[in-house]
């Protein structure tokens, strides 16, 4: 998405999850942390580099980043003018109250444990699909979200819970956000996710790429692209 929103006269700061990416090889481990506050701060680094350069500042988070996007605009509303979730990961096909239960347990007894929650690259294709090169992509991330911990499980659950209950708080000004949902997503249960943000006042209707799957910002980037720049004009006006 990034050189498509760059065409359209947006600038991008575009950090990896710690220990993630292909900028961090080798990393496995780092992105284990003990708190989640930790990567708020992190976000808030990013954030202060956007704002100097002297344009409006909206956070964009997709799938498990769409948890820690909402975690930020619930912690710093003020630093920012706008948060989009693409494929928001609230509630996902990977989890079930056993597993849930199981995450909880072990986030107390062994933390630095592996959860195993079974992400693989055919997950965030749509049902049926094949891309080999994505696939040989996704399994060159060092710190896949198939290796989290215990405690990453953890912390992730309760930043999502904070975010969702402060920002059901009114605030002058509202932050104004968009959601993008995919139709064919195999992670994210589109409805359950859509309830968590209908409790969220400043969350516009969602809007749905039907045929996209869960890596909507890279399989399907020129509709999404699309999608997220026509709604960042129609509040900022031309891009600066």
């Amino acid at each position: 998405m990034a050189p498509r929103l760059n065409a359209r006269g947006f600038a991008l700061l575009c950090p990896d999850r710690r220990g993630s990416g292909r900028r961090e090889a080798g990393a496995r481990g780092v992105a284990d942390i003990g708190r989640h506050e930790d990567w708020l701060a992190e976000v808030d680094r990013t954030v202060t580099a956007a704002q100097g350069l002297g344009a409006p500042v909206f956070l964009v988070g997709a799938s498990w980043g769409a948890k820690l996007a909402l975690g930020y605009a619930a912690a710093q509303p003020a630093r920012l003018d706008g948060v989009i979730l693409l494929v928001p990961a609230l509630d996902t096909t990977l989890e079930n109250p056993l597993k849930k239960l199981l995450a909880t347990l072990g986030g107390v007894v062994t933390p630095g444990a592996s959860a195993k929650p079974g992400l693989t690259a055919a997950h965030y294709l749509p049902a049926d699909a094949v891309d080999e090169r994505f696939t040989e992509d996704f399994s060159r991330d060092p710190w896949l979200l198939d290796r989290a911990t215990f405690r990453f499980l953890r912390e992730s659950r309760e930043m999502q819970r904070e975010a969702l209950r402060d920002l059901q708080r009114p605030s002058e000004p509202g932050l104004q956000m968009l959601a993008l949902f995919a139709g064919g997503d195999r992670v994210v249960r589109e409805a359950s996710s859509r309830r968590l943000l209908a409790e969220i006042p400043r969350v516009e209707t969602p809007q749905v790429l039907a045929a996209a799957g869960h890596g909507v910002q890279v399989l399907d980037a020129d509709a999404a692209a699309r999608l997220v720049a026509d709604w960042l004009e129609n509040r900022v006006g031309s891009a600066r």
